[in-house]
This record gives C-alpha cells, structure tokens and sequence, in this order.
C-alpha cells in the first residue's frame, strides 16, 4: 500500500464509491433520461415474458427464426441487432449526458471509457437476456444444452461483432484533449474537487458561471478499462472551449455513425424481399428501437434545448402532409381499380344495392342451383340413394397463425377418418381472421386433388405450410419501411400499388403455400357454382361505421339483405354490404384472393386497415371484430333456404372450429387495485368480446327452432390451451406450439366429436 493510499479517509473511500462514474451515470439515466429508459422497460418486459404473451411477441425475443431455421445464424443476426441497440444507447447516453461530466475529455478514447461506464443497465439486460433464453429453449422447446449453448454463443458473437466494429469506428475518429494538443499524456490522479456553489463565498464569481457548474456532475472514479479503476482528474485547468470543441467534435462523429446506421437499415429494407435479408422478427424490433433511438439523440445534437419543441413540430408537420395524396400511404386492396370513378358510400346507396326484391330472388334462385348441384353430388356418392343428405356449415374462429393452422389439421384429420365425407357435405365456409386462411388452404388442396389425383389431400406435409412465419417480414417492413418513405412500388396487372407491410404478408402467405393461393375472387365462381367445392364467404369489419362487407365469388345479396315487413313499421338499416356489387365499378371480382384473406385478418397495428375505393373511403378490418365465427352469415344462410333445406336435407350439421375451449370466463372476487379498477369497465369488455359473441350466437341458433323443424346439430373442434402455456395469437408459432396443434385432434373431446360426424353423416 502506497502512503498516498494509507492516508486515504473513511469519508474519501465512501465518496469514491459514491461518486463511481457507473454509479452517476445510472443516477443520471433515473433523474433525467425517460426516454432512454422506456425503451429499456419495454425491452426487459418482452425477454421476461412481461407483457405481450398472449400475442408471442416475448417468443421472437427468445426463438429466433431465420430462413425457416433456428440455429446459430439467426441467433447471430439477433445479437447482432441488440448489440446495435446497446450502442445505440451508449451513443444517445454520451450526447445528452456528456457534457455533464467534462472529465471524460481529458481522457484517451473518451466514448469507450464512457460506454464502459455506462455498462450497468446493459450488462444487466445481457445477464437477464440470457437467462431468459436459456430457461425458455431448455423448459419451453426441450432443447438439449448443447444446442441452447450453442444458440447463447451465436448471440454473443453477434453482439461483440457490432460492438467491435463500432468502437473501432469510434477510435479513429474521436479527439480527446491529448490528440487536441499533441503532447504526453501526463499521469492520472486524482485532482482537488471545487465547490462551484461554495466558491461564491471565497472569491468573486459570475453567478452565470455557478449555473454554467453546478450541471455537472461530481465524479471522483471511474473504470479505466474493465478490471480497473482509476481515480478522475479535475478538468478545472483546461480550457473550456477547447472541452466544449472536443464534445461537438465527437457528437458529430456519433451523429455520422448513426446517419450511416439508419442509411444501412433504409438499404436492407429495399432488398427487403429477398429471403436473405429477412431477418427474425426479434431483430427488427430491436432495429426499430435502435433508429428511434438514434433518431432522437442525433435531433438532441443538433437542436439541443429545442429538440422536445423539434418533435412536436415534426410530428404536426408530417400528420398535416399526411391527407395530402403525395403523403398518403393508404393500403389498397390488390387487383381493384382505385383510378375509376369511387362508389357512393352513404345510407342511401346502401339501402339500394342491398334491398331489392328482385334483387333478392335472383340470387336465393341461384344459390338454389348451386345447392341442386350439392345434392345430386352427394346422392350419387351415398350408399342409401333414397336417404337425403346431411347439409354441413364449417364456422371457424379468428386467431393468426394458430387459427389457421388448428382449422387445417383438423379438418384433413377429421375428412381423413370420414372417407373424404366431411368436405364432400360442405356447402358454406364462414368464420374470420387466420381460420378462414386455414379453410381456404384445404378448400383449394381439396380442389386440386379433384383435378389431379396425383395429388395427396392427406399428406401430413401439407399442414407445414400453413403453419410458417409470417411475422418475420411484416416486422421487418414496419422497421425499415413503413416508418419511412415508402417508395417501392407493383403492378397488378393495368394497377400499381406501394409495397407495404400487407404487400409483405401476402407474398410470404403466398410463398409458404407454393402460391396455389394466388387466384383471384372470380376464380372460384366455377367451382362453387358446380359445388365442385363448398362456397365461401369473409366478412371483414367495415372500421367507419361497424358494418360487415361480405367477400364471395357468388352473388349473395340475400346475406345483406334486410327487407322491410309489410307488418313492421320500421326503415331498417342495411347492417352489412355485398362487395362485389357495391364496387362493380371498380373490378371487385379482380380482387386478389389474398386481399381478401388479408382484409378477413387485418388485426390493428399489426396490419394495415384496407382503404376501399369509395367516396367517402371506408376502410377494412378484421372480420373478428364483428363476428368471430360467421354465424350471423350461416343462420342468414340457413334462415334464406330454410324450405328447400327442409325439402332436400335430412339435417344440418354445423361444425365450429374453435382456437380455443368453450367455456364461461373465470369472475373471481379478488380484491381490485386502483389502476384494476381504472381499467376495469374497458378491460373487462376487451377481455369477454369473444364471449358476449358467443352469447349472441347461441341465442340465434336457438331461434332458428321457431322456422326451422329439422335438426341442426352443433359439433365443435376446440384446441384446448390453458392460460399458462397458451399458444400465442400471433403470426408466428414455435416449434412446441406447433406440436400442440398438431395433437390437438386427438384429444378425447375432438375423437368424440369426429365420431359424432361419423354418425351424423353415415
């Protein structure tokens, strides 16, 4: 111990911790910097499984998917990206903070030494990052730990990489007071601390120069590399302009860095769509945080005092360009004519092309056709020619990739053990969101192999392809596109439209189901027409006014239509509107197949709302907001037929694919918090929406008792998951989730309910 070291004082040895460059930067995150900590809440909460769990956004934290793989690469691309937000943060941190602690300038590599110092809150994020992974491979997708081992070292070498090559960039470039000066670097030690305040009393001093003081921040040590400390020099004796050059200098670098970082992301979101630069959805996040990040600490370098007052100007400026038509970036339906006159929308156009009786009739005479087709399809297929047959109505529920992939498997499952009968009965598929792209998925497999026997309806493979990522690239496009510029276009046939989000979601749909998808609405008019295959109908929310907009390649105005009783004394409204001939105008039966899907599952925020071509515009969104299951379209439907039903069918047979079990929500009676009882009234509608659904719609099919005396029999596929190992409602599904979906349809309650079929339909 040297003698300088033993005359060292309790009180000194207490302020040298306290004064801890790491510990005052903490201190200084907490009293001034709310913006950078909110980015770090969120963060922690989505690798904690926090918050979000419901829709899997923790999942894309902690799996990483890249190219259909999760393996050391795309664990790599994740590092890669948190450690870019790491710097990010170190980068905003030295910019509004580093003026505070003059010190640093007197140092060689001054950004390092305060990256290093500023290391708490990140190192505590790695720790509890990788924790979390570990816990989550090794419980949640049974990894060996080999693999898990070998996922954690993909992420750490992405981080370092990022790091590595960002210091680097930083020691080139950075000044500090040795290279303003060029001379030796005189030793380090510590330096008497001035009393700004108290030196009032003592000399004669400016009180703006106390001001000017008293914001920095006392430090008396620091890391001076990893495994040392170092005690802090004053910065008293130096000039104070040539301080005040040396900040300006380096925060002019780092705004560079971060102006080549976004430069960086804006080139990887042009060449977005190649399946290279589709990287997990994890990452993109993290990229989105990282640019606003920089974004907001390089405003801060610029303007600083104004930079508060610069984003609200900013804000207002692009809000008010936004109604302008050049910065207007609606999302459009694909395959429709946006350039021809728009259609009406008012109350009165849609009481006009909803209510007609001639209108009416025409279409219940042809949908009759259609239903004559159905029958003499199964009469010639039955083994009993005078026993009529039953009529099946497939209503599957909304629930992103889950949903889709639930109604596939169990579908295929359920036709398998029935002999090809089940889809054979089919005559309606109804239902929202990520169901109905399941039943489209197997109502076209199902046609395909009507064409070409070659074909395997039941091949196991088949439901891998509807149970891929989506997410992926509708998280990158949000990150590197949708935020910015949007200046990529396409064109659809005589159309052009901006690529977006959507534009993202369709082409990977369409790529994970080897574009057998990519047909347009009149495409299946044919094949329904013959009952070649059951009709189908999707009925997405109408945003403005909460009206349905019902999709199908049939005419089906009996669906919206709502005529008047000459008993009644009453001018209804028209509670949903027939697409195709509201927008006749605007080549509806063009639509993109996909468009439609999409506009079925057009789920807030994560999707973009569909404008339709109308004047007023009206926007799409999914049809689960509305109706989760269409059942207001099947006993519309039921109710329409009801004579010829009776006439020509033994029964119906209504079969509901749920993506989640049939039951009552628990009330429970324990005691509320204030913020529980805050967002009581809106939570407890937001969380029983499904449910006061299902409450309607029991009471319809009830009613149907009053007009129809045939049997209608209900029979349910539920895919049973529990509020603790959920499967998440999400556009992306883990390997463990995947497998619960896949044995879902041996579960005692769904053998009895394919057994039931069997017996309804024999």
């Amino acid at each position: 111990m040297t003698a300088a070291a033993a005359h060292i004082t309790t009180k000194q040895r207490i302020y040298r911790v306290l004064f801890f460059f790491p510990f005052q930067l903490l201190w200084v995150h907490l009293k001034k910097n709310h913006i950078l900590l909110f980015f770090w809440i969120f963060i922690f909460a989505f690798i904690t499984k926090s918050i979000a769990l419901k829709y899997g956004i923790p999942y894309l934290f902690l799996y990483p998917e890249y190219l259909g793989e999760v393996n050391f690469l795309s664990h790599l691309i994740l590092g890669f990206s948190c450690g870019g937000f790491i710097m990010a943060f170190n980068i905003s941190s030295y910019i509004i903070n580093g003026f505070r602690f003059p010190f640093i300038a007197t140092l060689s590599r001054p950004f390092f030494k305060y990256s290093l110092n500023n290391s708490i809150i990140p190192l505590a994020f790695l720790g509890t990052y990788l924790y979390s992974m570990a816990d989550f491979q090794l419980t949640s997708e049974l990894l060996a730990w080999s693999s898990v081992l070998m996922h954690m070292a993909g992420f750490l070498t992405g981080v370092t990489l990022i790091v590595a090559i960002s210091f680097s960039y930083f020691f080139s470039t950075n000044k500090d007071v040795f290279k303003l000066k060029r001379n030796k670097r005189p030793p380090e030690k510590a330096e008497k601390k001035s009393n700004p305040v108290g030196g009032v009393f003592h000399r004669k001093t400016r009180w703006h120069e106390v001001i000017l003081l008293a914001k920095e921040w006392r430090v008396d040590t620091y890391l001076s590399s990893p495994f040392k400390v170092a005690l802090a020099r004053g910065s008293e004796h130096y000039d104070r302009e040539m301080l005040k050059s040396i900040f300006a200098q380096n925060h002019i670098n780092a705004s560079l860095f971060e102006l080549l970082v976004i430069a960086s992301v804006l080139v990887l979101g042009w060449f977005r769509e190649s399946p290279v630069f589709l990287i997990p959805a994890g990452a993109s996040i993290l990229l989105f945080f990282t640019m606003l990040l920089m974004f907001s600490s390089a405003l801060h370098s610029w303007l600083k005092g104004w930079s508060t007052l610069a984003f609200i100007a900013i804000f207002v400026l692009f809000n008010y360009l936004s109604q302008f038509a050049a910065f207007n970036y609606s999302n459009h339906a694909y395959g429709m004519d946006y350039t021809t006159e728009k259609a009406v929308y008012n109350e009165q156009s849609t009481l006009s092309t909803n209510i007609g009786d001639s209108l009416y009739q025409q279409d219940v005479a042809h949908t009759i056709g259609i239903l004559e087709n159905w029958k003499a399809k199964n009469m010639a297929r039955s083994m009993k020619k005078n026993e009529r047959p039953k009529l099946v109505i497939i209503s599957t529920s909304g629930g992103g990739l889950r949903s889709a992939m639930w109604t596939f498997a169990s579908l295929q499952h359920a036709d398998s053990l029935l002999n090809g009968e089940l889809l054979n009965h089919t005559q309606l598929i109804t239902g929202s969101s990520g169901g109905m792209i399941g039943a489209s998925y197997i109502r076209e497999m199902y046609l395909q192999s009507q064409e070409n026997k070659a074909i395997d309806f039941y091949d196991p493979n088949l439901v891998n392809n509807v149970n891929q990522d989506i997410l992926n690239p509708i998280a990158l496009t949000i990150a590197v596109n949708d935020l910015f510029l949007r200046l990529q276009r396409f064109q659809d046939g005589p159309y052009t439209y901006v690529k977006d989000r959507a534009y993202a979601f369709e082409q990977q749909l369409n790529t994970n189901t080897n574009f057998v998808l990519d047909k347009r609405l009149s495409d299946y008019t044919a094949p329904e027409a013959s009952a070649q295959i059951p009709m189908m109908v999707l009925s997405p929310t109408i945003a403005n006014d909460g009206r349905r907009l019902l999709i199908a390649s049939q005419p089906i105005s009996y669906l919206s239509c709502n005529l008047p009783s000459s008993q009644v004394t009453h001018a209804p409204l028209s509670e949903s509107i027939e697409f195709s001939r509201f927008f006749e105008k605007q080549n509806a039966q063009n639509l993109r197949f996909l468009s439609a899907l999409r506009m079925s599952a057009t789920f807030p925020y994560v999707l973009p709302e569909v404008t339709l071509p109308s004047e007023p515009q009206i926007n799409a969104m999914d049809a689960g907001m509305r109706d989760n299951f269409g059942m207001l379209n099947t006993v519309r439907y039921i109710y329409t037929f009801r004579e010829w039903l009776q006439k020509n069918t033994s029964g119906i047979v209504i079969l509901q694919i749920r993506d989640q079990e049939r039951e009552l929500p628990n009330v429970g009676s324990k005691e509320k918090t204030i913020w529980q009882l805050l967002t009581a009234p809106l939570g407890a509608f937001y969380k029983n929406w499904v449910v006061i659904q299902q409450y309607h719609h029991d009471e319809l099919i009830q009613y149907a008792s009053a007009w129809y005396d045939k049997p209608i029999d209900i029979v349910e596929f539920q895919l049973r998951h529990d509020t603790k190992d959920a499967i998440s409602l999400s556009w992306h599904l883990t390997q463990k989730e995947k497998e619960k979906i896949s044995t879902a349809v041996f579960l005692p309650e769904n053998q009895k309910s394919i057994s039931k079929l069997k017996q309804l339909l024999d």
